[in-house]
């Protein structure tokens, strides 16, 4: 990866429109080619936010900084230039701003997962190799805490199959070796694994799952070790929805959809009924047994999403289809050594409902965004559009606002949430409907 310190992309900051929020939503991107928005306050009140710049000869990643009490981004600029042996970047930040960016460096003699790492004043602090010699590696993923602790993971073939590995990061510190989370299946070796997604909070807790042939299993620790990978459930094959999370205390939360089947088998097209199952784990970090949710409808592709407050409360987000895409938004919370309670409807969209993401704040309060379809402003076709619900700390989620324009095609929301409940909610502006597209965001007040 190289730096260059000019905006090598085509970008057109502007205020667009008013949200319904309250707030005007800024396009940092107009390039066409904006994909995967991440956002993280700093310390100062501050805030960044990066994106990936899809380009012939690889992926760049742009960011966008955002000063204290100011209400709209600075310019972005190139932060990191990929050459075409880097791809399917993704980047966290830590409260100072400084960054970790883990790239799939496809180069002889093997595919490798890197990190590298930059200031926030965008001074170059190095790239380092985080998985194992001697065999491919790929689909890397990182997470980064406020105080700069950091977990990666990827899936590295040992030969054999394909397992799941990790590299950890201490505060202040340095990735460590690469770590093996193999899957077994009683005294045989387990099969493929796919796709590991982490999570660590400040102090240095982590949490990672991974599924494997048919059973996702899961692991906590902190940045100085992990724990024994434990069983928590059978599993959708091959990058089925699923996700983790871990929070201040330790807390942690699993949740993934238990079916196994292939599309066409004997039970239909889309097999047979899916259970969503939530298994959560004490301070200790071991998992309790997972446990059914139940909600009216189904869960889509994108799976539930979590989050664990500063207190330890797991919270539980799901964007549901009941039918012929009639949806439903459904959130649940979990006391800190409490189960999960029964799901409450933040709202009935009575349409296709997606792209649910929770982001939990410092102070415990929490912020949930998804789309919603809706009838594109001209009435010529159905778009999708940004909502948002706020949680005040130990309350419950309020009623839903719509942030894009209806006018066009909104994806893959993300979200921040900051001091006295400042956020920023970022989204793909697509014009074609496809992953990519224009990146915009709002900055919204505090309640």
């Amino acid at each position: 990866m190289s730096i260059r310190g000019v905006v090598a992309i085509v970008v057109l900051v502007a205020l667009i429109g008013p949200a319904t929020a309250g707030a005007d939503v800024q396009r940092l991107s107009s390039s066409g080619g904006a994909l995967s928005p991440a956002a993280a306050f700093t310390d100062d009140g501050g805030a960044r936010l990066a994106w990936t710049e899809t380009t012939d000869g690889g992926g760049a990643i742009a960011l966008a900084s955002l000063a204290p009490g100011a209400s709209a981004f600075a310019a972005p600029v190139s932060a990191l230039t990929g050459t075409s042996y880097e791809r399917a970047p993704t980047v966290g930040f830590d409260g100072r701003g400084l960054s970790v960016t883990v790239v799939q460096r496809s180069h002889a003699p093997y595919r490798r997962a890197r990190a590298v790492i930059q200031r926030a004043d965008g001074a170059y602090l190095g790239a380092v190799t985080l998985s194992a010699k001697g065999h491919s590696a790929g689909i890397p993923t990182v997470a980064v805490a406020r105080d700069g602790s950091a977990v990666a993971a990827w899936r590295w073939y040992d030969g054999t199959v394909w397992i799941a590995q990790a590299a950890l990061r201490p505060a202040g510190g340095v990735f460590g070796p690469p770590i093996d989370l193999p899957a077994t299946h009683g005294d045989t070796r387990g099969g493929n694994a796919f796709a590991p997604k982490v999570s660590v909070s400040p102090g240095g807790r982590v949490a990672l799952a991974w599924e494997s042939d048919g059973e996702l299993r899961a692991v906590t620790g902190t940045t100085s070790g992990l724990g024994a990978p434990q069983l928590v459930g059978t599993y959708r094959p091959n990058y089925g929805p699923f996700a983790v999370a871990v929070g201040d205390t330790g807390r942690a939360i699993v949740t993934w959809v238990d079916v196994l089947y292939a599309r066409g088998d004997s039970d239909g097209p889309d097999g047979p009924p899916t259970t969503t199952k939530v298994a959560l784990s004490g301070p200790d970090g071991a998992f309790a047994p997972a446990e059914p949710f139940p909600f009216d409808g189904s869960v889509g592709d994108d799976g539930p999403a979590v989050a664990v407050t500063s207190d330890g409360t797991a919270l539980l987000g799901i964007a549901a289809t009941i039918s012929n895409h009639h949806g439903a938004l459904y959130t649940a919370s979990a006391p800190p050594e409490g189960s999960m309670g029964a799901a409450a409807k933040v709202a009935d969209t009575g349409t296709y409902t997606v792209s649910p993401h929770l982001s939990a704040g410092p102070a415990g309060d929490a912020l949930l965004t998804y789309t919603v379809d809706a009838e594109s402003a001209d009435g010529d076709g159905i778009v999708s559009v940004v909502n948002v619900a706020r949680r005040p700390a130990g309350g419950a989620f309020g009623p839903s606002v719509a942030l894009s324009d209806p006018a066009e095609e909104a994806l893959d929301p993300v979200a921040a949430l900051g001091p006295a409940g400042r956020a920023i909610v970022s989204w793909v502006q697509s014009p074609s409907g496809g992953g990519d597209g224009n990146l915009d965001a709002v900055v919204l007040a505090g309640p």
